[in-house]
C-alpha cells in the first residue's frame, strides 16, 4: 500500500500530493454503501412514495418534480473514492476521526454560484466580495466560514459531477477548476456517476451540507449555503472552547 512509509502521526508525512490527511483505519468504519434504485429498500436519491421504501435513515421527501429518498440528519456517508485535483484517487474516509468537520458541496462547474463561491474562497480580492455580499443569502457572518476554511479549522470537499459544457466531469476539468480558484484546504473530486448528488439530492447548486469528525450528517438542505455555514459557525465555537478547555486542563 501506498502509505506504508509514512507516519501517521507526522503531519508533514502524506500520501496525498494535496497534503490531504489518511485514517490508516478507515477500513474499519462502518460503510453503509450508496444503494440502488432497483430494489427496495431504495438508496438516496431515488423516486419513493412512502418512507418504507427508503432506508432507516434516510425519508421520502417531497421535491419540486417528485419525491426521493434523502437522508436524515446522523445518516452516516456512505465511502467514496475519486480522483482530486492533483491526479490522486483520494478516499473521503481519510477524513474520519481527524477532528475537524467537513463541508460537503455538491456542485457543477457550469453554475455561476459555485464559481463565486470558489472565487470568494480562493482570492480576498474586493470586487469578488463585493459580489457574493450582493448575494441575497449573504450574511456578514459568513465572513468567518472563510477564515474556518484557510485556517484548517474544518474541511472543504467538493464534488462536481458536470463540466463547463454540462458533460462529464473529467480529472482535467478539476485540475483547471483548481488552477483557476486555487485553495490548499479545498478538496476537488471528480463525481461523473454522480453518486454524491444522488446521495444528498440537491434540487439547485450550489448545495452544501455539514457533516461531523465521522462523516454523520449534522446539517442538510436540497439548495444552498445557509445551514451548512451556519452550522460550520456553531460547530467551530464548540471545538473552540473543547481545544481551549483541553489547554487548560
Amino acid at each position: 500500500e501506498n502509505y506504508m512509509s509514512t507516519d501517521p502521526n507526522d503531519a508533514s508525512s502524506v500520501i496525498y500530493k494535496g497534503g490531504w490527511p489518511f485514517n490508516l483505519e478507515k477500513d474499519g468504519k462502518h460503510d453503509p454503501g450508496f444503494g440502488n434504485c432497483d430494489e427496495l429498500p431504495y438508496g438516496n436519491g431515488c423516486v419513493c412514495s412512502s418512507d418504507d421504501e427508503c432506508r432507516p435513515d434516510a425519508h421520502c421527501l417531497t421535491l419540486m418534480m417528485d419525491a426521493a429518498c434523502v437522508p436524515r440528519i446522523g445518516a452516516q456517508l456512505p465511502r467514496f473514492s475519486a480522483i482530486d485535483q492533483y491526479g490522486d484517487e483520494f478516499d473521503i474516509y481519510d477524513l474520519v476521526g481527524q477532528g475537524k468537520p467537513v463541508i460537503l458541496e455538491i456542485g457543477t462547474q457550469w453554475c455561476r454560484p459555485c464559481k463565486l463561491v470558489s472565487q470568494w474562497l480562493s482570492t480576498d480580492s474586493k470586487v469578488v466580495f463585493d459580489d457574493i455580499s450582493d448575494e441575497p443569502w449573504w450574511k456578514p457572518e459568513y465572513t468567518k466560514v472563510k477564515e474556518i476554511i484557510r485556517d484548517g479549522g474544518a474541511y472543504w470537499v467538493t464534488a462536481f459531477h458536470q463540466n463547463a459544457y454540462r458533460e462529464e466531469v473529467t480529472p482535467d476539468d478539476v485540475a483547471d477548476w483548481h488552477d483557476s480558484y486555487p485553495h490548499d484546504n479545498v478538496i476537488l473530486l471528480t463525481d461523473p456517476d454522480e453518486k454524491m448528488k444522488m446521495w444528498v439530492r440537491p434540487t439547485a447548486y450550489p448545495t452544501l451540507v455539514f457533516l461531523d469528525e465521522e462523516l454523520q450528517l449534522r446539517a442538510h438542505t436540497l439548495r444552498g449555503v445557509k445551514e451548512a455555514w451556519e452550522m460550520l459557525l456553531q460547530y467551530h465555537v464548540i471545538l473552540s472552547h473543547r481545544h481551549s478547555n483541553l489547554q487548560n486542563y
